[in-house]
């Protein structure tokens, strides 16, 4: 699946600014410098995500994953089904679902906040606005997701809300099992198909096998 993953590099290029930490490990948990942990993670045939963590020692750790993609099989309707506690709402039938997920105590930033703003949400819904006309003109359900920690400011009863709370953390344990820098994505199909991808920009990434038809690839023996 490879050949796939360079259609979308413009749309992974990691963000220069964020993570700068102070001890780096590779997939082996190998202490490396710097700049040869940013040329594996660089390299998008290596199918790298990252994650990073303040230690014990109080020092920032910055990991890399063998784990750009993901993938399962789940009952869909069990999906929809918690989806519509979430949202309090229907959701729409026969529709493909992608969601976005912000990790707790994600360092994306540099910096640990657990706490989102009416301004800070304010202004991703307004750049995400050219998005979700995309996304609902291919007939895809998005929502942002956020683990259960993370506190939000938003009018969470509101039909059309999509910045929402995994109060249970059922999309936690079930689909993004693995904690990612700046947040992973899933598209979920009516087979049931869930297809994750870790990292920044990933949700494009995914809704571009949408419109290509090729998340069934993904799933083929």
């Amino acid at each position: 699946m490879k050949y796939l993953f360079y259609l979308y590099i413009i749309l992974l290029i990691p963000n220069l600014s964020i993570g700068q930490a102070d001890i780096y490990l590779d997939v082996d948990k190998n202490i490396i410098n710097k700049d040869t942990f940013h040329i594996k993670w660089f390299n998008h045939a290596n199918m790298l995500s990252r994650w990073d963590f303040i230690g014990k020692d109080k020092k920032h750790y910055a990991t890399l994953r063998q784990n750009l993609y993901q993938k399962g099989i789940s009952d869909y309707n069990q999906i929809i089904t918690e989806l519509e506690k979430i949202t309090s709402t229907k959701v729409p039938d026969s529709v493909i679902i992608l969601l976005r997920y912000k990790f707790k105590d994600d360092l994306c930033e540099n910096f640990i906040d657990n706490y989102w703003t009416r301004g800070e949400i304010k202004n991703k819904k307004k750049w995400l606005e050219p998005r979700l006309k995309k996304f609902e003109e291919a007939n895809i359900f998005y929502l942002w997701l956020f683990e259960n920690g993370i506190k939000l400011k938003t009018k969470s009863k509101e039909a059309n809300e999509f910045f929402l709370l995994d109060k249970n953390n059922f999309f936690r344990d079930k689909i993004f099992t693995s904690q990612t820098l700046c947040s992973s994505a899933a598209v979920i199909t009516k087979k049931g198909e869930i297809l994750v991808m870790n990292g920044e920009g990933t949700y494009m990434a995914l809704y571009n096998h949408v419109i290509n038809e090729e998340i069934p690839l993904f799933f083929k023996n």
